[in-house]
């Protein structure tokens, strides 16, 4: 009985093979995969890990769908961490805590640390350098960047290369051959993009500031949140469009959680297009 490897589909010269090693080298990890989504590769990584621990802690300010998925038992992880361990703990790597400093308290508890990358992306931040066990990021954001394709990747150091990709196989999880290309077609410009993108974003929030409006926003990447959002009017925006996802060449807007405070942010996704058309925008909106 032969059983497929998750990468190799047990045909030889498959191309997800070489997208998956020069995945490996950008992160920098032993072992690393590619899945359909963002979404299974956080599943996919807890459901594999949980066997081998007692509990799931997931962190307060995790994705929505994740915190639910876990029966929305969720609250700041110093608190997990105090009364909990033997876990496999997540949490986002926007979080406001050093990771460096979590991961030796994770250990130390006996658990793993997962870590979700997607709002920093790897050209920011790489949390398997301050000690995360797990890295999952969402490619289809700001790695692939055109809101073209969705794709997930999941890099680790840790030795379970081969029981991990077997798993992984067998829910199905496997990409094709074009999603690894058009992940890697993504990669390749994500520096400029992200520089271009940050630089804008920085431009908004200063214009925000000078118009006293409250917001949030994690000093790089295209993400701003904005609290109250029944209170902007989002129709006539000439060019933001919505959409309910973010780090694209193109900028949206979307309600985050409508009903669950105070998650229930209007994010902006800033896009490459000229500041001036974007600002005009916000300004309209803001007004209104």
């Amino acid at each position: 009985m032969i059983i497929a490897n998750a990468q190799k589909y047990i045909r030889p010269n498959n191309a997800v093979t070489e997208y998956v090693e020069r995945f490996k080298k950008v992160y920098d990890c032993k072992t690393l995969f590619l899945t359909n989504t963002g979404m299974s590769a956080i599943v996919d990584t807890i459901e594999y890990f949980r066997k081998q621990y007692k509990h799931v802690s997931v962190e307060e300010t995790s994705y929505f769908e994740v915190r639910l998925l876990y029966n929305g038992e969720y609250e700041q992880l110093p608190d997990i961490l105090d009364g909990c361990s033997d876990a496999v703990y997540f949490c986002d790597s926007t979080i406001n805590y050093d990771i460096k400093a979590l991961s030796q308290r994770v250990h130390e508890n006996g658990g793993i640390l997962i870590v979700d990358n997607t709002s920093d992306c790897i050209y920011y931040n790489n949390p398997l350098k301050d000690g995360a066990d797990v890295v999952v990021e969402s490619l289809t954001k700001y790695v692939c960047g055109h809101a073209d394709m969705t794709c997930g990747l999941i890099a680790t150091n840790l030795d379970c290369e081969r029981p991990f990709s077997d798993y992984i196989a067998m829910r199905g999880e496997c990409v094709s051959e074009h999603q690894g290309y058009m992940a890697w077609r993504g990669y390749l410009t994500l520096p400029i993009r992200m520089e271009r993108i940050t630089e804008t974003t920085r431009r908004i929030c200063r214009r925000l500031d000078e118009l006293g409006v409250k917001y949030k926003y994690i000093g790089h990447g295209g993400v701003i949140l904005l609290p109250d959002h029944e209170r902007y009017d989002m129709d006539g925006l000439k060019t933001f469009t919505h959409c309910n996802t973010f780090g694209g060449v193109e900028s949206y807007w979307s309600v985050t959680y409508p009903y669950e405070e105070p998650y229930d942010f209007l994010r902006l996704s800033i896009g490459l297009e000229p500041y001036e058309e974007l600002i005009q925008d916000v300004e309209q909106m803001i007004s209104a």
